[in-house]
């Protein structure tokens, strides 16, 4: 990833940082098999930065020695990697965006990007980013026929102990989409098989203390 703008992350940049991730830029993913092209915009996420500098250290975020900006797997979901800084072995600043929720395009008979659906909830959304990808996904520039801006809350972190104001969530998402799940049942001959049911999965993002629109 060329991200130029995430290189030096600071508290009193991520509205700055949120604006641009989710107004100007997508995840592009090679599907596996059809070869198809598909695009993730990020329509929530949260920002985790410890630095050791600052007084009022976020020592929830999960450590690392990502050397640039990079995918980065943990047990909450994935997230794009900030640059660490160490010395002595010391980890002096690391962190990264978690990416909550994306919204899914792929094109229509014309070529035209067109949203599919909106996937909520940060395993969720790597599931979706990352299985049946042909390598890693990139983050690039959004198609100029998304470049539309759209409208940014802030809000604080939810299901953390230290509920920082750094959650951003796109508000005219529609987070309702319809998906796959394997249901058991007996055929005729009382054997169990197993068949793929469409059921419509909802996601909602749990209230939490908001601080208003971005500019």
């Amino acid at each position: 990833m060329h991200l130029p703008f995430l290189e030096s992350p600071s508290e009193g940049r991520f509205d700055e940082i949120a604006q641009r991730l989710m107004n100007g830029f997508c995840a592009l993913k090679r599907c596996s098999g059809s070869g198809a092209e598909r695009l993730y915009r990020f329509a929530e996420i949260e920002f985790y930065l410890y630095d050791a500098g600052q007084p009022q250290r976020d020592v929830i975020a999960y450590p690392r020695a990502c050397p640039r900006v990079e995918w980065f797997f943990h047990y909450s979901g994935v997230d794009i990697a900030f640059a660490t800084e160490q010395a002595g072995g010391e980890l002096l600043r690391f962190g990264g965006i978690l990416v909550r929720g994306v919204e899914a395009y792929e094109r229509d008979a014309e070529g035209r990007w067109t949203l599919r659906a909106a996937i909520g909830g940060p395993r969720r959304s790597m599931y979706e980013l990352f299985n049946h990808a042909e390598g890693m996904p990139d983050v690039v520039e959004l198609p100029e026929g998304l470049r539309l801006r759209r409208p940014i809350v802030k809000t604080s972190r939810v299901g953390v102990k230290n509920d920082l104001p750094f959650r951003y969530v796109m508000e005219d998402v529609s987070w309702t989409e319809w998906a796959e799940r394997a249901k058991g049942q007996l055929d005729p001959g009382g054997r169990l098989g197993v068949r793929l049911a469409r059921v419509k999965v909802s996601y909602s993002p749990k209230p939490a203390r908001s601080y208003g629109r971005l500019p």
